[in-house]
């Protein structure tokens, strides 16, 4: 009977996907380790690239600005002198007392080849002082904490170590569709990152003497991504990719499902582009939502022909597959909530019972990943901070519409972090 073999697809799917989260839950479980002290803190160098102001971009700076951590600089590239985020940036450097040096550079050339950010990274990179024994990145959207810079420097402590990597968690402030269909896309997709070593930039360290032996900066002189490739270099030069689970870092934007959608496109393209698990990605998409669409079919058809035991087998699966999913993004949330209330970050975006109103989104959030995916596959163009950047292959980018954005008459959210 097609129903039940439906229904037994659905709970081997289920299994392996509670499988997966659960390891992941145990190791946010666990996200107290010791952090190392003064004498261990090696000098290090934090790279911030600035497009357009982030909505809590002053929030970013200064969290950067008043790291508990002994030795670091913070090298701020800007896209132009006549971006926003200058005076942001010279407002926060002048008002905040803190005793960390900041230098901040423009670009000096907007390369084609490559996205503006690995432009960014390899001039802040270029001018590293040799002491330096890591480089530390974030996004405008990061708002570090006080300790975020010595839990990185802590996670590259082991000589095996290269590359050390945090993860986004969404508490949006607003709940309209485009915001909690990115929230519950997300809250699997950290899952699949943990599991296939997929770093994220947002919160990323890499240890000098990789970035000195490897071949990471010309990936980056011909990159879209800065990211994506790490852990296959890191791996092949007998370097290992460290997750720090109190890194898991609060993002508090809203977005339309619009922009959602276009920035999903981009972020799985670049998985596409630069990471070897994209075959599994594709399989997981496929099957999270082949198996549930089958089961919706055979409900329809079932009830059309009034065929009670197959009905049941369908609805069954579907109902029992969709909650248990659910009850693994409760699981998630409260560990994620233990490390946000732990370093006092607000951490009640949303209250427990209101999760249950998410239900229904979940099959959409399924529905909006497949489109996404089927997408990517042929995506060649992409749209990032304002850019238009054309895709023949990973290493074959051009970029083809620059221009600053304070020369610009339009504001919006493409040229931020969507």
């Amino acid at each position: 009977m097609v129903a039940k073999a439906v229904f037994w697809i659905l709970l081997l799917l289920l299994a392996c996907q509670q499988l997966s989260a659960i390891l992941f839950i145990v190791r946010l479980l666990n996200f107290r380790a010791p952090l190392i002290g003064n004498d261990q803190a090696r000098p290090c160098t934090v790279i911030l690239c600035l497009r357009g102001v982030d909505p809590f971009l002053r929030e970013c700076l200064i969290g950067v600005m008043n790291q508990d951590y002994p030795d670091y600089h913070v090298q701020i590239v800007i896209d132009h002198p006549s971006d926003p985020s200058h005076a942001v940036v010279k407002d926060v450097l002048e008002s905040t007392d803190s005793s960390a040096k900041a230098t901040i550079q423009f670009l000096d050339e907007a390369a084609h080849g490559r996205s503006l950010k690995c432009s960014a990274l390899l001039q802040a990179v270029n001018t590293l002082e040799d002491h330096a024994h890591f480089i530390a990145l974030l996004d405008a959207d990061t708002v570090p904490h006080r300790t975020w810079l010595r839990e990185l420097a802590t996670a590259l402590q082991p000589d095996s170590i290269g590359v050390a990597t945090g993860n986004r968690w969404y508490t949006p402030t607003s709940l309209s569709v485009g915001t909690r269909v990115r929230y519950l896309w997300n809250a699997a997709a950290v899952v699949l990152m943990y599991l296939f070593q997929v770093p994220w930039g947002g919160s990323l360290a890499v240890r000098s003497e990789l970035l000195r032996k490897s071949d990471i900066l010309q990936c980056w002189d011909k990159s879209l991504a800065e990211d994506g490739m790490l852990a296959r270099i890191a791996n092949r030069n007998q370097w290992g990719v460290a997750f720090v689970p109190s890194l898991m870092m609060t993002n508090r934007e809203d977005c339309s499902y619009r922009d959602f959608f276009r920035w999903l496109q981009r972020q799985l393209s670049l998985v596409r582009l630069y990471h070897q698990a994209w075959p599994v990605v594709l399989t997981h998409g496929a099957l999270t939502t082949v198996a549930p669409a089958a089961a919706l079919a055979l409900i329809a058809t079932s009830a059309a022909a009034r065929n009670m035991v197959s009905l049941g087998w369908s609805l069954s699966g579907l109902i029992i597959y969709q909650i248990g999913l659910f009850t693994l993004l409760f699981l998630l949330e409260f560990a994620v909530h233990r490390i946000n209330r732990y370093r006092g970050d607000r951490a009640d975006w949303i209250k427990w019972h209101q999760l249950w109103k998410l239900l229904w989104l979940v099959p959409v959030t399924q529905f909006t990943y497949a489109i996404a995916l089927l997408r990517s596959i042929r995506l060649r163009t992409v749209r990032w901070r304002g850019i238009d950047y054309e895709i023949s292959g990973p290493w074959n980018i051009r970029m083809t519409n620059y221009q600053p954005i304070g020369d610009r008459s339009e504001t919006g959210r493409d040229q931020r972090s969507l």
